[in-house]
């Protein structure tokens, strides 16, 4: 089972709007046939924020992510503008 979690909130760094952290990313589930319970295998970093769709390949070997927000974030004393993907 894959979920996409969205954080996007922002706050003031130097007079700009950064990520100011959270869960953004997409999890990766195990399902166990007899319970239902999900174990988690895997998070992975999109690079972006705010995923709003995604789609496995019918090989699942490989995921596509579309990200609705761009913003900037922490990058050292600067901030650094990530895109929409």
């Amino acid at each position: 089972m894959y979920v996409s979690n969205r954080a996007n909130a922002t706050e003031d760094f130097n007079g700009k709007r950064v990520f100011r952290g959270g869960e953004n990313n997409i999890a990766v589930f195990s399902i166990n046939p007899g319970t239902g319970e999900p174990t988690l295998i895997q998070n992975a970093d999109p690079q972006s924020f705010h995923i709003r769709t995604f789609s496995v390949g019918s090989s699942g070997r490989i995921l596509v992510a579309a990200s609705i927000v761009d913003m900037s974030v922490r990058d050292g004393d600067n901030a650094r503008y990530v895109p929409r993907r």
